[in-house]
């Protein structure tokens, strides 16, 4: 109708008709914008960096706990191994030992991706504060297999790499969510992967000294009681994260 009407002016006349710019609103869709030049960003929702200096040392002391509870968990059951096979009479069974630390990275693997994607649907936090939760319940149940046999505590081993599954892929989401592309979010990542190595030598050394001093129960009871504080930490200070608005268009079967 427009481009009639202006084919239909004649000489002389001016056509007045305003052309209002074109922006995209916060739902990402094509709208009108009726100030000349104004441009409205699209906002994806997520996870806010804290504000104050303390409390984003605590933010981030607490994603990078994931990685090092994770490596430390590793650990536990590889430098001690003589000492835990000794507890159940199986110094001489390689294959049942092997399982030990075995069937804890073999979930971790396994359930990485699939935790990763449940967080992008669902939400971050819940399930990074889950994962705590699930580590430290496996973790008190490890502890209390030494009364029952290696089979229940290789077992134990497997169910603890659940949670670390669950808790890695969402502390990397929530530091993508939580800053802005640059150095900012450089040095986050960078300190995220270094606690990695420290993690591993920290829960060697305190198993493998709970265990020739004390009782090796008491390193995977210990644990529980770390999990159990890092997850109130991360429920109190991880900021919540928005979930999928159209839950129905996920792939159920890519969960």
């Amino acid at each position: 109708m427009a481009l009639q009407e202006r084919d239909n002016m004649g000489p002389g006349e001016i056509d007045d008709t305003k052309t209002e710019p074109i922006a995209n609103d916060r739902n990402g869709s094509l709208s009108s914008s009726s100030h000349s030049g104004s441009q409205v960003e699209t906002v994806q929702p997520g996870a806010k960096s804290p504000r104050s200096l303390g409390r984003e040392i605590f933010f981030l002391a607490v994603l990078c706990s994931a990685q090092l509870f994770t490596q430390a968990g590793l650990a536990m059951s590889i430098l001690p191994q003589r000492i835990i096979a000794k507890s159940f009479g199986i110094e001489n069974d390689p294959g049942t030992l092997s399982w030990f630390a075995a069937g804890y990275s073999l979930t971790v693997g396994t359930f990485i991706l699939i935790a990763g994607r449940l967080g992008d649907v669902f939400g971050y936090k819940r399930f990074f504060v889950g994962g705590f939760l699930w580590f430290s319940l496996w973790s008190l149940l490890a502890g209390f297999a030494v009364y029952s046999g290696p089979i229940f505590f290789a077992f134990s081993r497997a169910m603890q790499g659940i949670g670390p599954a669950f808790m890695l892929p969402n502390a990397n989401a929530i530091i993508s969510r939580a800053y802005e592309p640059g150095m900012t979010q450089n040095i986050a990542f960078s300190l995220f992967g270094c606690t990695a190595p420290g993690g591993f030598v920290l829960g060697s050394v305190f198993a493998s000294l709970l265990s020739k001093r004390v009782w090796w129960p008491w390193a995977f009871w210990i644990m529980c009681i770390c999990l159990l504080l890092a997850a109130v930490l991360g429920f109190l200070i991880v900021p919540a994260t928005s979930q999928s608005k159209d839950p129905k268009k996920v792939e159920t079967c890519s969960i």
